[in-house]
């Protein structure tokens, strides 16, 4: 079926896009086991509306007075140096190399146009469509309770629950990679990190890196850790009994048994 109308009309797209990208919906639907329940609208950005977005949805949720407590702490710890910038350092990471990016709130997958749709962009794909049908299947704001008022009051839970969703869309994608990806969109993807120099990641102080990171590397790690146990299956039952702790996270055995204890 063709998508609903989006923002930006999806003729915009060339059909041999619209094509990859339904064939690759369908692959990680199949990958995956699980099936959307409405097409997902597909708007294109341009970079620089890309990186107004990221602006505008960072600040809707971390305004200028919570960076600065933040600040306060993370130079009282020693984990940052005064006078880092926070707020420039997020704004430059989260709107580079960005090929596409789901939007849950909105429900809405955005394409940058301009870039093309080669083995990078085909494969970021693969992990952003992953997140239309986690969002479809369980309601990541209001199913899992994953949302702003909820996560102001258990950054902890929330943390491991956005583990959740980011392992479970990189082991797709991982799994994407090895079973669709054709010999160019490998060349083009090698290509691409041989290049890639991540230079605004690496001058970050390397607490703000690792904390970053998190939720892609441990979360790939923890969803492995239930897919090896009982397939996709185990990792579905993870979203009806999310895990609530990094320690969890950080140590699968200790999932779902070892709860934090109130302090």
């Amino acid at each position: 079926a063709e998508p609903e109308a989006s923002p930006t009309p999806l003729e915009e797209l060339p059909a041999d896009v619209v094509m990859q990208m339904n064939a690759i919906q369908q692959q990680v639907i199949d990958l995956r086991g699980l099936h959307p329940t409405h097409d997902v609208p597909r708007a294109l950005l341009s970079p620089e509306e890309l990186r107004q977005r990221v602006i505008d949805d960072f600040l809707a949720e971390y305004t200028p007075e919570e960076i600065a407590d933040d600040m306060i702490e993370l130079v009282a710890l020693g984990l940052v140096e005064p006078g880092f910038d926070l707020m420039a350092f997020y704004t430059d990471l989260l709107s580079e190399q960005i090929a596409g990016f789901y939007d849950q709130e909105t429900g809405e997958m955005y394409v940058v146009k301009g870039e093309g749709f080669f083995g990078l962009e085909r494969l970021t794909y693969s992990h952003e469509y992953t997140h239309v049908l986690q969002d479809q299947t369980y309601d990541i704001e209001d199913g899992l309770n994953f949302n702003d008022d909820a996560c102001d009051l258990d950054t902890e839970r929330c943390a491991a629950i956005q583990s959740l969703i980011e392992g479970d869309a990189s082991l797709v994608e991982l799994n994407w990679f090895y079973e669709h990806s054709t010999a160019t969109d490998q060349e083009q993807i090698m290509e691409f990190y041989e290049s890639y120099s991540g230079l605004i990641l690496e001058s970050a102080p390397p607490y703000i890196q690792k904390d970053f990171v998190f939720p892609y590397n441990f979360g790939l790690t923890f969803v492995q850790t239930l897919f090896d146990e009982g397939g996709w299956e185990a990792v579905d039952a993870a979203y009806r009994n999310v895990p609530v702790s990094t320690e969890q996270i950080l140590h699968p055995e200790r999932y779902p048994d070892d709860t934090p204890i109130p302090v």
